[in-house]
């Protein structure tokens, strides 16, 4: 797993690295994509852990992977709203 990827995540590791006064807590943003290309493009290049899972499957998995997420966006304009866990604490 990746560090920060679940709430408290964050916390733990602070705390583990000698860290006092520790405080979280969530950023959230929501990104509109205008077209379901404008979303899917950046996986093809393998951009961030989800893109190079894409980019490394064979040309009839990647489209199987395509079509799926497809599905799930079939309405133009969509918004993906995404969350990030942060972090602050005090040496």
């Amino acid at each position: 797993a990746y560090a920060g990827a679940r709430q408290g995540h964050l916390v733990d590791l602070f705390h583990a690295a000698g860290l006092r006064d520790v405080e979280e807590t969530v950023l959230e943003a929501d990104l509109e994509h205008a077209t379901f290309d404008d979303w899917w493009d950046p996986f093809t290049a393998g951009v961030g852990p989800a893109g190079s899972y894409a980019a490394g499957l064979g040309d009839a998995a990647r489209e199987a992977l395509r079509n799926r997420c497809r599905a799930d966006f079939a309405t133009e304009p969509f918004t993906i709203a995404a969350k990030a866990w942060a972090a602050r604490g005090r040496a």
